[in-house]
């Protein structure tokens, strides 16, 4: 007899009755509708606690059971406890993995290293604490001054002039007991220095910005000894997060042309303000969690600046340097990640002038009516194909179809270049005043074409990007 698989329904599923619906998860991309009439259904479903595939599939269709699995309404396997310290996280996990329990385990797996623990650091501290970071370095060699109160929370009056690194590490270890703290009251002062703290950790947050050589040090160690490394802070009334480093995946601080410049401060103390080191810090965090979990790609390659006027997150691409004398032996996928692709995207732009110059060949020597309307609709057809090649990357595809537009114009051009030729009525210019004439016509063809284009191009990513939009809007009320 063959074993069926068992699920049990999520625990952190919240199921509401809507009118006459029964709505299970918030989330659209998470969203389950039942009928009224199906309550009995999810009410078996609450209470049965493990359920065997058979069994559901006796009161839903199969459809259906897959649409539960795949919005995490359903679980794979027996019930789990929901009690405990990261009883409210693993349902988080629940909501993003099939198992929650292995981001977990990833988790409390982790070494975090974090240079400087001052507003960045020390916020960032906690929250990696707070998801059980199973081990936790803190290097600083600065105190606790009155002035850090507007914006680190772990520090309070109590502890004036003390090592920031021993009140945090002691606040940490009352705060999560199952994890380990180091202290290390320590001033950096060379390259030789961060090349030992970052040996053998997984993650490492730069939160200094002394002495000046810091970035760089903490940028050649990291991508020597293949490491992450994260960091963020404010330029003057913005929050900024980044740039962070992911081996074999990002560009290094070095790609940007950083290294080795020399700054040095002349005057003034940066403005901080508490509000802003919270968003910086919730951001890193985040990130940080992503690159233990191995979740990161997403953030591959972005600068985050946090505009506070109009409370939005900007950012900006930041591209690898294949020849960057630090990074540039892990080879970037950013940089590189182009070659997977390259033999399909030729191959489909192989079959995409096939098919135009099959449709010259038919419309203008064979006069087949239809066949500019089927290479028209070819071109819309192609969206999908181009969004499986590239991935979902969304900038690669609109230069995609940039080029595909380019290619079908480029087409129209020489069909209507065939046609003039072998028209009845086609003649050589013979004199000046119709060599001009014919510059003209040309010239207003190639404007034309242009237009076309960018008229083309337009069109498709509207249909790529507002399509799945309105679809996803009209799913959701239905």
């Amino acid at each position: 007899m063959t074993a069926t698989a068992t699920y049990h329904f999520n625990p952190f599923s919240l199921v509401t009755r809507v009118n006459d619906e029964i709505m299970i998860n918030t989330f659209p991309s998470n969203r389950v509708i039942f009928s009224a009439s199906h309550q009995p259904i999810v009410d078996y479903m609450i209470d049965k606690g493990e359920l065997e595939e058979s069994d559901v599939l006796k009161f839903i269709a199969p459809s259906r059971l897959q649409e539960l699995v795949h919005r995490k309404v359903l679980l794979k396997g027996a019930p789990q406890p929901i009690a405990g310290r990261y009883s409210r996280q693993l349902g988080y996990f629940s909501m993003i993995s099939e198992q929650p329990a292995e981001l977990q385990r990833k988790v409390q797996g982790s070494h975090a290293l974090i240079l400087g623990v001052g507003a960045i650091g020390s916020h960032t501290c906690w929250n990696l604490a707070a998801i059980g970071v199973g081990k936790i370095t803190l290097v600083d060699f600065d105190t606790v001054e009155e002035s850090n109160f507007n914006r680190q929370l772990m520090y309070g009056p109590e502890d004036l002039g003390k090592f920031k690194v021993d009140v945090l590490g002691d606040k940490i270890r009352a705060f999560n007991p199952q994890i380990e703290v180091v202290s290390i009251n320590k001033k950096i002062t060379s390259l030789d220095e961060v090349v030992e703290l970052v040996r053998g950790v997984d993650i490492v947050l730069k939160a200094i910005d002394t002495p000046e050589e810091s970035m760089d040090w903490v940028n050649t160690a990291c991508a020597n000894a293949k490491v992450p490394y994260i960091c963020g802070g404010f330029l003057d009334s913005t929050a900024v997060v980044g740039p962070n480093f992911m081996p074999g995946k990002t560009t290094c601080s070095a790609c940007q042309g950083a290294t080795g410049s020399v700054v040095r401060r002349l005057h003034g103390t940066g403005p901080t303000f508490g509000p802003l080191a919270t968003l910086v810090t919730s951001m890193l965090s985040m990130i940080a969690f992503k690159i233990l979990i191995g979740k990161a790609d997403g953030f591959a390659n972005r600068i985050y600046m946090y505009n506070a006027d109009n409370g939005t997150w900007d950012n900006e691409l930041v591209l690898p340097n294949r020849d960057c004398a630090v990074c540039g032996s892990t080879k970037p996928v950013a940089a590189n990640d182009e070659e997977p692709h390259k033999s399909a995207v030729l191959s489909f732009r192989a079959l995409f002038v096939a098919m135009l110059t099959l449709t010259v060949i038919l419309g203008e020597f064979y006069t087949q009516p239809l066949v500019g309307v089927m290479a028209f609709f070819g071109m819309f057809a192609s969206i999908p194909v181009i969004n499986k090649i590239y991935g979902g990357n969304a900038l690669r595809a609109r230069r995609e179809f940039f080029v595909l537009a380019c290619i079908y114009i480029g087409f129209s051009l020489i069909g209507l270049l065939v046609r003039t030729l072998y028209s009845e009525t086609f003649a050589w210019p013979h004199t000046l005043r119709e060599a001009f004439t014919t510059i003209q016509v040309v010239d207003g063809h190639i404007v034309q074409a242009a237009l076309s284009v960018a008229i083309m191009f337009f069109a498709l990513c509207t249909v790529t990007e507002v399509v799945p939009r309105i679809m996803k809007f009209l799913n959701q009320e239905l």
